[in-house]
């Protein structure tokens, strides 16, 4: 098709815009290859579409989600390549799936499997080569999980308990992870926002610390933090030293009056 156009139309031709060359293309396509008959099918193109028309379904309105989910294999060594870099897994991570999606936001590589769920989040490095790698990655954490729960569980006023269990047992590998982004969302929106949250979460049946995210993130605003500037107490022009004056003074200038 490409080439009947190329060496049929454009060839020797010349146009002084776009808007001359779509016109003249359309008018040429009406002229011959849509008017005459086909070499193989023997029918005219301009005829059959006519009595196909007919028959021709709209197509679906799909409106795209603008953000594009990237995927990366899990290597053996329970890591990911993005950028040139590797980034850590959980221990066991290749043998339960071989394939991650990642998000890179704000500065930040949020790893999930392929269904959305949370495992793990990196800072993203700006080197190349290197191992970024978090310490709980290469350990078993069984021992320690029961107090990142407990840690969690009294941050939130021991209202999510239940949700945090079955957090704890659906996702037992990546528990200490979701824990750790649960603490993370109650830093940024405060402890009632992310109780608000989780009670959706629950109503809704989706025990993940990524839909409490997501659900904070579209509903909720994040807690503005302030910055106060520290004053620069090497600066002479802060060090300020009043006079200091006899009461004699004030005495005799209200005697004088």
């Amino acid at each position: 098709m490409v080439k009947f156009i190329k060496y049929n139309f454009l060839e020797n031709r010349l146009f002084a815009d776009e808007e001359v060359l779509n016109s003249s293309f359309l008018k040429w396509l009406d002229r011959t290859g849509n008017a005459k008959v086909h070499g193989t099918t023997k029918k005219i193109p301009a005829k059959v579409f006519e009595d196909e028309r007919e028959h021709l379904r709209p197509l679906l309105d799909i409106r795209l989600n603008g953000d594009v989910t990237i995927c990366r294999n899990v290597r053996k060594d329970n890591t990911i390549v993005y950028d040139s870099n590797r980034y850590s897994l959980p221990l066991g991570t290749y043998n339960n799936q071989k394939e991650v999606s990642i998000e890179a936001k704000n500065e930040k590589l949020t790893i999930m499997t392929v269904f959305g769920e949370f495992i793990c989040e990196h800072p993203i490095s700006t080197g190349r080569g290197q191992l970024i790698k978090s310490t709980s990655h290469s350990r078993d954490i069984t021992d320690s999980m029961d107090k990142a729960q407990t840690t969690v569980d009294e941050l939130l006023l021991f209202k999510a308990t239940g949700f945090l269990q079955t957090i704890r047992t659906e996702k037992a590998r990546y528990a200490r992870d979701q824990f750790r982004l649960l603490q993370t969302l109650c830093d940024n929106y405060g402890i009632d926002d992310v109780l608000n949250a989780i009670r959706y979460c629950e109503v809704s049946k989706l025990f993940g610390i990524t839909y409490v995210k997501d659900f904070l993130e579209h509903s909720a605003k994040p807690k503005q933090v302030i910055v106060l500037n520290a004053i620069p107490v090497s600066n002479n022009k802060y060090h300020v030293t009043t006079e200091k004056r006899s009461l004699d003074v004030y005495a005799k200038v209200g005697s004088s009056h």
